[in-house]
């Protein structure tokens, strides 16, 4: 619909996010193109921000036994393992 005075037009406006790890999905209608930008800043500023590459590429899970592996980092290589019950180290298969 549009505002006769002003010439402004009603804006439809959906957010889909995520607030203290819960998917969230904000919908309204702003009576103005300005005001849904407006309202859209302040509801992003609420959601968590998203994670980066470098913090995904790190969660390493070892695909054999389905746990965390640490970061190993020596002499220029770096790897991931973790330790099992019987004391060796386990590298999820890599070689």
């Amino acid at each position: 619909m549009t505002d006769q005075k002003s010439g402004e037009i009603e804006t439809n406006v959906s957010l889909t996010g995520s607030v203290q790890g819960q998917e969230v999905t904000f919908s309204f209608t702003a009576p103005s193109g300005s005001l849904g930008y407006q309202m859209s800043v302040v509801l992003a500023k609420l959601m968590d921000k998203p994670s980066t590459q470098n913090e995904q590429r790190d969660d390493h899970i070892c695909p054999i036994h389905g746990v965390p592996m640490k970061k190993h980092t020596q002499n220029g290589d770096t790897w991931y393992s973790h330790k099992l019950d019987d004391g060796t180290w386990c590298r999820g298969g890599a070689k």
